[in-house]
């Protein structure tokens, strides 16, 4: 169908632009659990390759400590305007998604490596929908060594140039 089309077309164009500015793509469903295969993520993280790459993976335990999950999730929750983890507001849904669409956000966090090192990261978010209208995730993931000596939360929204 058309609307098929669209969804794969928003999550392709996502996906290609943070490949190119980022060390590591992974797509999350509604969830959290990384959706595909994610080779390149376990390569950052030091991890030993596996035949599915961290795929089904929750996310949120890649990240340092708890503090950290609960910054993720309190992003995520912010820049798609729907409670992380929960029920989603059927009715408010498609306009805040459309809103979202002009936005371009980061996250500076720290994910933890195979030797339980923190790793300084800076994290790109992108949403869209899927052929179920949940809200799913891209992120683009790229070692942060600027920002690893910086103390406290940094994020950032900004309107996207288009």
């Amino acid at each position: 169908t058309l609307e098929a089309k669209k969804l794969r077309r928003s999550e392709a164009t996502m996906h290609r632009l943070l490949s190119a500015m980022c060390d590591a793509v992974v797509h999350l469903g509604p969830d959290y659990l990384i959706r595909y295969p994610a080779p390149k993520l376990e390569v950052l993280l030091l991890k030993c390759r596996t035949r599915l790459s961290l795929q089904n993976t929750p996310f949120t335990d890649l990240f340092f400590d708890g503090s950290e999950r609960d910054r993720f999730d309190h992003f995520l929750s912010s820049v798609t305007d729907v409670p992380p983890r929960g029920e989603l507001a059927d009715h408010a849904l498609n306009s805040d998604l459309a809103d979202q669409e002009n936005m371009a956000c980061t996250f500076h966090s720290h994910m933890k490596d195979a030797n339980n090192t923190k790793v300084s990261v800076q994290i790109f978010h992108g949403s869209y929908l899927d052929f179920d209208e949940q809200v799913c995730h891209v992120l683009g993931i790229r070692e942060d060594e600027e920002t690893a000596s910086r103390v406290g939360p940094m994020e950032m929204c900004a309107p996207a140039d288009r």
